[in-house]
């Protein structure tokens, strides 16, 4: 084997080591798990009408995950979803497609409020998670 082929075969195996550590730093450690808590909150503080926290996260990052002290709430705070843990087990390969896929999702001591205010002068109101997640 030619030496250029021998560098670059290093470099790119160098590459790769890199980013297996780095996902595995991403989903296996506390520091790791707090930066993705904190990137999914900022993320979804653009998409989501209202209010998201989660308290930790937990689990193996790359086939499912563990929210801790979970909640949705509309923007003045009136709940949709609230849970003591949301467990969830998804596709990994999905979610790098962009697509949600669960294959099991399970909430400790949930509070789920499903609201749709009466009508006001002829207008029909929506859902409370219609306006939380609009669009």
């Amino acid at each position: 084997m030619p030496r250029a082929a021998k560098i670059v075969l290093g470099v790119v195996a160098g590459l790769l080591a890199l980013v297996v550590i780095g996902v595995l730093v991403l989903t296996q450690t506390p520091v790791g798990r707090e930066y993705v808590r904190g990137r999914t909150l900022a993320i979804l503080d653009g998409i989501v009408n209202g209010q998201v926290k989660i308290g930790g996260i937990s689990g193996n990052l790359l086939s499912g995950v563990t929210l801790h002290d979970f909640s949705i709430a509309d923007s003045a705070g009136n709940p949709l979803v609230v849970a003591e843990r949301a467990e969830a087990d998804y596709s990994i390969g999905a979610l790098l497609r962009k697509r949600i896929v669960l294959n099991s999702l399970t909430l400790t001591r949930p509070l789920i409020v499903l609201d749709k205010p009466p009508a006001v002068e002829g207008r029909s109101s929506d859902w409370n998670f219609q306006s939380i997640f609009p669009g």
